[in-house]
């Protein structure tokens, strides 16, 4: 593997024979990217991008360093930080090295993948979406991760191919980790981008009754998960508290996981970068908090298991625990179930523009259809809109029988309502 070299000139480095223990954590990321506008190549270009973290525990102090450069001189910087970051430390209660003795078996493929033929080819002849000024973007990820661990005296290794598809028309975006490219599927977002073009703004009322499709149920979701990262939960970034463990939080329809398990994530791998078993975590089971998303570190604070949930992004320099992909499990409703025959109520099928607040709000644009007799009528949009994501989960009391999954979450269609204005989890 490409990365064997970098970690026997690590493991042989003269310097880490005092330290207690040393852990090398590796990442090579390879990504093949193109443009098109209009069915039109505007960009093709390939980036390798290097990681590698360095984690000792000298005279029972811990250090950490990090590089995001390979040759000679950038590794023996390495050591001689995390040495010199270690001696400059206090001893962390807190720190531990965390057995792999339940990791799976480490994935034996070590060759550069290629993406799919087309894979990177545009789709815009096939979508027949005319004239409309569609913006393509695929992404081909080759992603090679080892860990190495002197105490353990083995190496963890796992390579993993993922596609990322983005399609755009104007602010209406969306996203899909895949490694299949579905002309229907693109037709179908070309087709709600001619829905946002024909909606009216309106000024109506709340309305009781509201749906929220997979496409717009998503990017909430996705905001909700990271609810339930420990380190979350300890500070000011979450609504929730340790002592909910057991408790109601959500509708009883509830149940949301996050699914380590799924290989169309950019994050999937055998363990995570403890080296920690990947695994599924059962966030919410019917309405009550099961668990939350540790990393080694927090796992120790609380006295419990990592979930195998220390990850790193690309682009950043620091792993930490995150969600992998989120999952609220279908139900058994359908539309004619939910509507009455007498209730205006809005279908909320996407968002033409999105942003999380530090109050915990999401606010944004929204589209869809709004609702006589069960039925859709017209086409709306409403240029500001808010959810309160602490009220969202609360507020279901129906959940679709098929799931789709959009960015890094899977669900089903939402049907919400407001039983009083103290349930107000919407508003514009």
């Amino acid at each position: 593997m490409f990365l064997d070299k970098p970690l026997e000139f690590i493991k042989t480095h003269p310097r880490l024979v005092v330290a207690q223990d040393f852990e090398l954590a590796c990442q090579r990321v390879s990504v093949t990217r193109s443009e098109h506008l209009k069915g039109k190549t505007q960009l093709h270009e390939s980036e390798e991008l290097w990681w590698l973290q360095l984690r000792v525990l000298h005279r029972n102090k811990p250090g950490v360093s990090t590089t995001t450069v390979l040759n000679e001189g950038s590794l023996n910087r390495l050591v001689d930080n995390a040495l010199i970051c270690a001696e400059q430390s206090h001893p962390d209660p807190w720190f531990r090295f965390p057995v792999w003795s339940q990791t799976r078996k480490s994935s034996s493929v070590d060759s550069q993948s290629a993406p799919p033929e087309n894979f990177l080819s545009a789709l815009y002849q096939e979508a027949l979406c005319g004239t409309k000024p569609l913006v393509e973007k695929y992404e081909w990820w080759n992603v090679e991760t080892q860990i190495y661990r002197r105490s353990e005296r083995e190496s963890k290794s796992h390579f993993h191919v993922v596609g990322k598809q983005n399609w755009s028309l104007g602010g209406f975006q969306e996203t899909l980790w895949n490694n299949q490219k579905d002309p229907d599927r693109l037709k179908r977002f070309i087709h709600l981008g001619d829905l946002l073009e024909a909606s009216q703004p309106t000024q109506r009322a709340i309305p009781a009754r509201m749906v929220f499709s997979p496409r717009a149920l998503s990017p909430l979701l996705e905001a909700i998960a990271e609810f339930f990262v420990a380190n979350r939960v300890d500070g000011t970034r979450s609504p929730l508290t340790r002592d909910q463990i057991n408790q109601s939080w959500a509708s009883k329809i509830i149940t949301l996981t996050d699914d380590g398990l799924d290989n169309n994530t950019p994050h999937f791998a055998l363990f995570d970068l403890d080296g920690i078993a990947t695994q599924k975590t059962l966030l919410i089971d019917r309405g009550q908090i099961k668990s939350f998303l540790y990393d080694s570190h927090s796992s120790v604070r609380d006295n419990c298991r990592s979930t195998g949930n220390s990850l790193r992004d690309p682009k950043e320099l620091e792993p930490r625990a995150r969600p992998r992909k989120t999952v609220l499990h279908p139900g058994s409703s359908e539309p004619a179930d939910f509507w009455s025959s007498s209730e205006e109520g809005l279908w909320i099928e996407g968002w033409s523009k999105i942003e999380t607040k530090e109050s915990l709000e999401v606010t944004g644009g929204v589209f869809g259809w709004l609702v006589k007799a069960g039925k859709k009528t017209e086409p709306i949009k409403i240029e500001s809109f808010k959810v309160s994501l602490p009220k969202l989960l609360g507020s279901i009391v129906g959940l679709g029988t098929q799931t789709d999954s959009f960015g890094l979450c899977e669900c089903p269609t939402a049907f919400l309502r407001r039983e009083n204005e103290t349930q107000n989890f919407c508003s514009y």
